[in-house]
């Protein structure tokens, strides 16, 4: 079995500014592809509603 160090409690090795740099390099490669829209708005809606999910739990 392969000990993979984000299936437990540990601390992730990459910081918060890579992750969103990947994330961001993978929209502009995605947006690139013809009939990437569905793709984006999918990626969107699953966004906003994490986004609100969080904002709401604050309260």
């Amino acid at each position: 079995m392969i000990d993979n160090p984000e299936s437990n409690n540990e601390q992730p090795s990459q910081t918060l500014n890579e992750v969103r740099l990947r994330c961001h390099r993978l929209i502009d490669r995605i947006a690139k592809r013809p009939g990437s829209i569905k793709l984006l708005l999918l990626a969107e809606r699953s966004l906003t509603t994490f986004e609100h999910y969080k904002a709401n739990r604050k309260r």
